[in-house]
């Protein structure tokens, strides 16, 4: 382990004391202004999204059919058994 430190704050020794310096570690980052992230994502969000459709459309289209299907007959009965009721 390496001593601790004697330039830094006194309350920061404890910390410092268990830093071990690494030699020979090459470390390399790009610029935020050469990262282009988003881009490629864009250009290729219109197939894939295709994709996920077309691919799942028979697993869930009949879901969503009875889904949708059960909403609207409980919303007509429901406003037919309140229509009944005013007389």
């Amino acid at each position: 382990m390496a001593p601790p430190m004697k330039n830094v704050h006194p309350g920061l020794a404890k910390l410092w004391k268990k830093y071990k310096p690494i030699n020979g570690l090459v470390t390399r980052t790009v610029s935020p202004y050469q990262q282009d992230f988003i881009t490629p994502w864009v250009k290729t969000w219109p197939e894939k999204m295709k994709h996920k459709i077309s691919d799942n459309l028979f697993d869930v289209g009949p879901g969503v059919l009875v889904l949708f299907g059960t909403v609207a007959w409980a919303d007509a009965t429901f406003e037919s058994e309140m229509k009944k009721h005013r007389d």
